[in-house]
């Protein structure tokens, strides 16, 4: 079972995320798993699996 910081971990990035991305940052992958301190299938998850479905959000590989 996760713990209640567990939770707030995952919605503290994902609102960075979605701040970011409502201020028109291009983001990368990457970046943000080296900056959150995460690992970048992480922060794939969260696109794929948190965010896709509920935003409009355009996926570009570099």
């Amino acid at each position: 079972m996760a713990y209640k910081h567990d939770y707030d971990k995952t919605l503290t990035r994902l609102r960075i995320i979605l701040q970011r991305l409502n201020d028109g940052e291009l983001l990368s992958v990457k970046e943000l798993a080296e900056e959150l301190g995460v690992n970048v299938r992480t922060i794939q998850r969260d696109f794929n699996e948190r965010l896709v479905g509920n935003y409009p959000i355009e996926k570009k590989r570099a």
